[in-house]
């Protein structure tokens, strides 16, 4: 039995039913010596995070269409853990050369110092989600998927709320410019045209009709479904170790957040 079938073979069943009692940190914590040869893609898990709550400062320093709620000055939500403070995060934005944390990735710094302007930087964001989960020209199929799903998650997300303003796709709709220009092109149809090369943007549509924040959870369970649908593909591949860190990272956001934390989080990341 190699490697990686004894390691999968050993890992503790989860589902989105029977939550475990533990985190992503601690699970990884007290197995650091099994998961070693996984470092890079358990980091870029684990930094995804910093990118979430470094957008999160910046949408609260920049003009949001009219009709916008969320962050606003020191009312900022974050999502826990992260390697920084909030007073961090800030200090970073503003230098993020002098204040970035050691060992910091160069992906992130390099972000923040060529596009000076917050507003470029939120307006391009996906760019650095992008560059980071695909900064290897041999990156694995299965981070390419995972950065593909949440794409499509968030800019769908972003379309149905902006519709529901009547503000304009064309000037505030950001993420991948490929889902975008199909969304723009299909804009009155019931599933903005994706629903073929994405079975479940249905099912995002009928997640954001629900009520704060079970309509977050039913998001996240839609991205946890489809990374075990890709891990069917192959019982004892990496990418099947990544998904159930994944897993429990998904399941740990609600473990971690009350029902006040998490609507307030949530209006923060998903609202245009």
């Amino acid at each position: 039995m190699n490697y990686n079938n004894f390691l999968i073979a050993s890992l503790p069943e989860i589902s989105w039913e029977a939550r475990p009692d533990y985190t992503m940190k601690q699970f990884i914590d007290e197995n650091e010596e099994i998961f070693e040869p996984y470092r890079d893609g358990v980091e870029k898990i684990l930094f995804l995070n910093e990118i979430r709550n470094l957008e999160l400062v910046l949408k609260s320093k920049v003009d949001q269409p009219e009709g916008y709620s969320g962050n606003s000055g020191n009312e900022t939500v974050f999502f826990r853990p992260s390697l920084m403070t909030s007073e961090n995060l800030e200090k970073f934005i503003d230098d993020p050369v002098a204040n970035a944390p050691e060992n910091y990735p160069d992906d992130i710094i390099e972000f923040f110092e060529t596009k000076k302007e917050n507003k470029d930087r939120y307006n391009r964001i996906a760019e650095l989600y992008s560059v980071y989960l695909t900064a290897d020209e041999n990156e694995t199929p299965f981070f390419k998927y995972y950065l593909d799903v949440l794409s499509v998650i968030r800019t769908v997300v972003q379309a149905i709320r902006l519709n529901r303003r009547g503000l304009s796709l064309e000037e505030n709709l950001s993420g991948n410019p490929e889902i975008i220009s199909a969304i723009i092109d299909n804009r009155s149809a019931s599933d903005f045209g994706l629903s073929v090369q994405y079975p479940f943007v249905p099912d995002i549509f009928s997640a954001v009709e629900g009520a704060l924040p079970d309509s977050e959870s039913m998001l996240d369970r839609i991205l946890y479904d489809a990374l075990q649908e890709f891990g069917e593909s192959d019982l004892f591949g990496d990418h099947v170790i990544y998904i159930f860190l994944i897993g429990l990272f998904i399941l740990d956001r609600w473990t971690m957040m009350n029902a006040e934390a998490g609507s307030k989080f949530i209006e923060n990341m998903l609202l245009p």
